[in-house]
């Protein structure tokens, strides 16, 4: 048994939880939250929608949010399509293509040696800026995609219906169980939430360290002072550390505060370390390349590295990433260009 959490932002927000058990997807409950913030929802689920407990959340945005771009290119492989699609989108586009979170939809194709894609963008600072919003809320999505714009390529997409989209209530079970297989888009794939996870992370970090330093006043004021005396005050302050720790904890009954806060600390700090430890020189034995690629700058954080360089040609620059396919993941060209007679490139990799 499976349930994944739906919410759809539009001028209100429409919270769906489903279950998927064996063959069978189903709808269990639905609430409307009005407003535009998320913190209405981390407040209405803390203070009666405790039974919208999912292990995934998938956050549904309406079209009206992306820009759109048909392109046509000369092959139907995902990988290949991956790899030009910054280059062809940054012809299409006033924005730098540095700036934008972007996906696409492949549409149907009367050739068979071209295929016509739907590329799907948005502002990187606006996605940052709801994705901010969402953490703060205790909301990390897995997937942020659009159940609107599911429907439309499902009914047979039309460039005009982008501006006026058709309603979906009707095929909404049947559109949610698509997606939960396999999102149309994905506006997280490519890693844009690992600076959001950063400072959450961090955030508890911060928070964690207070609730101990409450911890220990309380413990001060107990065996420094009289216990008749200050008994008020540290059950005052015993009660606000619960009720911080709820907070951040949603998901966990109180038993021990002090074991239980160091457990998180020492959880949040790993975490930290993990963020902050890369293996550099392995990985730059790695990535050596050979005598046509010239690297000129190497930028690594945990999960993927960047590489930037020149090289004779296309064909030495393909077999580079090939080679990198050894050690690394999905190695993607994500920019290229002639200058001075030598291609320029940069290069993405996941570890």
């Amino acid at each position: 048994m499976a349930r994944l959490l739906f919410i759809e932002i539009n001028n209100n927000f429409n919270v769906i939880l489903s279950e998927k058990k064996g063959k069978v997807f189903k709808i269990l409950k639905t609430v409307e939250i009005n407003g535009d913030e998320p913190s209405r929802i981390r407040a209405e689920l803390n203070s009666g929608l405790s039974w919208f407990k999912a292990p995934l959340c998938y956050i549904s945005l309406p079209v009206r949010m992306f820009g759109y771009r048909i392109i046509e290119l000369p092959f139907k492989e995902e990988d290949k399509i991956r790899d030009v699609l910054a280059f062809e989108l940054k012809e299409k586009v006033m924005q730098p293509v540095e700036d934008l979170v972007y996906d696409f939809v492949m549409l149907p194709s009367d050739n068979d040696k071209t295929q016509k894609i739907l590329t799907v963008y948005t502002g990187k600072d606006e996605l940052s800026s709801l994705l901010k919003r969402l953490s703060e809320a205790n909301i990390e999505p897995d997937v942020i995609g659009s159940i609107s714009l599911r429907n439309l390529i499902e009914k047979g997409f039309r460039a005009e219906d982008l501006l006026n989209p058709p309603p979906y209530k009707e095929d909404l079970l049947e559109l949610l169980q698509k997606e939960a297989e396999r999102p149309v888009i994905n506006l997280l794939r490519g890693g844009l939430g690992m600076s959001i996870e950063r400072e959450a992370l961090l955030k508890r970090l911060r928070i964690t360290n207070i609730l101990l330093l409450g911890i220990s006043l309380i413990l001060t004021l107990s065996f420094g002072l009289s216990i008749k005396r200050n008994y008020s005050e540290a059950l005052k302050l015993r009660t606000w550390i619960n009720d911080e720790y709820r907070k951040e904890f949603p998901q966990e009954k109180i038993k021990d505060e002090i074991l239980q806060l160091r457990s998180h600390l020492k959880e949040v700090k790993d975490k930290k370390d993990i963020l902050l430890g890369i293996p550099a020189v392995d990985t730059l034995k790695k990535i050596k390349p050979g005598d046509t690629i010239n690297i000129e700058s190497v930028d690594m954080d945990v999960k993927g590295i960047t590489l930037k360089g020149e090289a004779r040609d296309l064909g030495g620059i393909e077999s580079y990433r090939e080679k990198l396919k050894e050690t690394l993941k999905n190695p993607t060209i994500i920019e290229s260009g002639q200058f001075s007679g030598k291609i320029r490139f940069t290069l993405k990799a996941e570890r």
